[in-house]
């Protein structure tokens, strides 16, 4: 993230290796943000994590955090939201300058081909089936730790 914002004038230096994984998560269910938080805790490194309750509250929040200068490392998108799904946020997303430098990964319990080809299409770094075990939920949030290291980050530059 640091090396986008430095191509628009931002920041100087990467974060430093002890600063958190900051993590926007848009979900509208209660008890996916609460094993996501759980997960975060047992996690080996530091997570920072904002929730938002539907799409529109996401797109709010970007807007803040950009403006504060503390912009996600990746926004954790759900496709099913009240006010605006996770489709209609990659939409907007994609049409902001500056909210596109975030990497999207689409979080969903959906298989259907059609919601995975759509996010890609919509600029979704990657789409992760939501996992059935604790353990697998830990290792969704150690890959989005990488995430900025990885061809499919490094490809949205």
């Amino acid at each position: 993230m640091w090396q986008k914002l430095k191509a628009l004038g931002g920041a100087d230096a990467p974060p430093s290796i002890d600063e958190p994984l900051r993590l926007l998560v848009a979900d509208d269910d209660p008890h996916d943000q609460l094993l996501l938080s759980m997960a975060a805790e047992d996690w080996s490194g530091s997570v920072h994590i904002d929730f938002a309750n539907d799409g529109i509250e996401a797109l709010e929040k970007l807007r803040e955090l950009f403006a504060a200068g503390e912009m996600p490392d990746v926004l954790v998108l759900d496709l099913r939201m009240p006010r605006l799904d996770g489709h209609g946020v990659l939409e907007r997303i994609r049409s902001d300058s500056m909210l596109s430098l975030v990497d999207i990964v689409v979080f969903s319990s959906s298989k259907l081909t059609g919601d995975i080809e759509r996010s890609k299409a919509a600029g979704a770094v990657r789409y992760e089936m939501k996992p059935g075990t604790y353990s697998e939920l830990v290792e969704f949030i150690d890959r989005l730790s990488t995430l900025n290291n990885t061809d499919e980050s490094l490809a949205k530059r």
